[in-house]
């Protein structure tokens, strides 16, 4: 699933020739569709809109639930347990939802403007960063670690288990990768502009997209 500025999502299905083809269009959201999540259980997924609120929706884009809480745009999902999404949202507060009733079960506060997440631990960790260049860590609802992690907003966070960490992305065109703890590890450098996205792969390499139009991948410090 996609979604976009023109306020819908968009479904597409893998054939039998390897390749995506579209399937369907639907428009739940009055605004822009700021983030999308796949759900873990692989039934469906979640889209964040400029119009505040959160969509669940299932596999061919029939809806679920909708969750309204939030009082800025949805820029952030995180699932990593069946019964539970966290978000983070403009409004400056990440949110996590009980998805089987639609109601917020917890809202972590203390950030600025656009509000970026990610879900480690069964959901017990969650991991916040904004436009302020501040990094939380949550255990269970208290925040144990927080650090002036960039020097621009933090754009975005992969789980790198082989490192037993994360790393976060942001404009100030740096991935850096941290311990749960706080502690910073590595610097990677490279990218001339924003870093808008970064995710991990298996092996600990790490991937970042950014707006000097590249994607590059890392391993030990080094874009390989």
């Amino acid at each position: 699933m996609s979604g976009s500025i023109d306020k819908s999502c968009k479904f597409f299905q893998l054939n039998d020739h390897g390749k995506y083809e579209f399937k369907s269009s639907v428009q739940y959201h009055e605004g822009f569709v700021v983030s999308t999540a796949p759900m873990v259980s692989g039934l469906g997924f979640f889209s964040g809109g400029r119009d505040n609120k959160i969509m669940m929706m299932d596999l061919v884009g029939n809806p679920m639930r909708e969750l309204i809480g939030h009082e800025g745009a949805v820029n952030s999902l995180s699932q990593v347990n069946e019964k539970e999404l966290i978000s983070g949202s403009w409004d400056g507060t990440c949110k996590i939802w009980d998805i089987e009733t639609g109601k917020v079960k917890e809202t972590l506060t203390g950030h600025t403007h656009a509000t970026t997440v990610l879900g480690l631990n069964e959901g017990k960790t969650v991991i916040t960063g904004s436009q302020d260049g501040v990094i939380k860590v949550w255990n269970n609802g208290v925040k144990s670690t927080e650090m002036k992690a960039h020097t621009d907003i933090v754009r975005g966070f992969a789980s790198v288990p082989a490192m037993q960490g994360f790393a976060s992305c942001s404009n100030d065109e740096t991935v850096k990768l941290w311990c749960l703890d706080g502690t910073h590890l590595m610097d990677y450098k490279g990218h001339t502009a924003f870093v808008f996205a970064i995710d991990s792969l298996d092996s600990g390499e790490i991937i970042s997209a950014g707006d000097d139009c590249t994607v590059k991948v890392w391993d030990g410090g080094e874009c390989r």
